[in-house]
């Protein structure tokens, strides 16, 4: 006996039918019977659990921060021994940092509408591992073209780095806590200027200069897989890797609408903003130049420099907590 298909099968529904229903529904308020995937991941995710995946957020920054002032200012450390090797005069050395600061002011707008375009957590990820091989290139430096060009890879990477950590520092923490993430963030430049150089001068006089960039450039690796899995359990909270709670929830929130570059230059405040910060930037030149003066002129040598350096820096560590309180 040959069975008849049953009156419900769906695929047997006119769309005049489904009409008809979907009317009846709306007469009797049926409500829509609501659909799980379809529900706002944020609504899912607690405050102290946002809290949470924004604090390690900061963390890895901060510790990029450290790492990023490190690969920076190993040059400076080893400036003798490198002008040594490679017979390298004052005026050459300056072509070389100038090679990395006119870089770094230019990545500093382009790693920023990067940041934009790409989001923080893809990035973080390129910048990172762009300057970690670009200062793990310098033990391979042969004379001063291939120095500049090393010096100007290595500017083409940090110089994305901070408008990059910025925007993922708003991105998750709301108004009244990211003076804190922030703060967080410009301490790593003063515990770089602490670890550099006892960590640089004890490799370079155990294993020679060249060792010191490879050690300091590849320590940049060490954040991705970190940075990765947290992405990964970021996902699984919200359903997409890259987001921006706090631009979203409380009343702070901020709009998603950017403005041009153009824009931003005819903002008074953008200038004032830009002085404000050319003036703190002036220790680059004591940076670069101070460590080589005290071996050159006083004649300290390089353990000695490796054991007092940290000093004159010392006092800008507790300037950004200061500012936290």
């Amino acid at each position: 006996m040959r069975l008849r298909r049953s009156v419900y099968d769906p695929s047997r529904i006119s769309q005049r039918g489904v009409a008809a229903v979907s009317t009846w529904e709306q007469a009797i308020c049926i409500p829509p019977i609501p659909n799980t995937t379809e529900l706002a991941p944020l609504e899912m995710v607690t405050l102290a659990q946002q809290r949470q995946f924004a604090w390690l957020i900061a963390i890895i920054f901060f510790a990029g921060s450290v790492l990023g002032f490190v690969d920076r200012a190993v040059l400076g450390i080893v400036l003798p021994q490198v002008r040594k090797d490679l017979s390298l005069s004052n005026t050459q050395y300056s072509l070389a940092i100038n090679g990395f600061l006119i870089m770094y002011l230019i990545f500093y707008v382009l790693g920023g509408r990067t940041a934009d375009m790409l989001g923080s957590r893809r990035t973080f990820s390129l910048l990172i591992m762009f300057w970690s091989l670009a200062s793990m290139a310098h033990a391979f430096t042969r004379g001063i073209a291939s120095l500049c060009l090393f010096r100007a890879l290595l500017g083409i990477g940090e110089g994305g780095f901070y408008p990059t950590a910025m925007k993922g520092i708003t991105g998750w923490f709301p108004t009244e806590n990211r003076a804190k993430a922030i703060g967080l963030l410009i301490c790593g430049v003063s515990l770089g200027m602490l670890l550099t150089p006892p960590v640089v001068a004890w490799v370079t006089l155990h294993h020679g200069w060249r060792m010191a960039f490879l050690v300091t450039g590849s320590a940049g690796f060490f954040l991705i897989p970190p940075w990765l899995w947290l992405h990964r359990c970021i996902k699984e909270a919200y359903g997409t890797r890259d987001p921006a709670p706090a631009h979203i929830r409380g009343p702070n929130s901020l709009s998603t609408e950017g403005m041009t570059l153009g824009q931003a230059f005819t903002k008074r405040k953008y200038w004032l903003f830009l002085l404000a910060r050319a003036f703190p930037d002036a220790v680059t030149f004591y940076l670069f130049w101070l460590p080589g003066y005290f071996q050159d002129t006083r004649h300290y040598d390089l353990e000695k420099v490796g054991k007092l350096l940290w000093i004159p820096f010392s006092a800008l560590v507790s300037e950004p907590w200061e500012e936290r309180g």
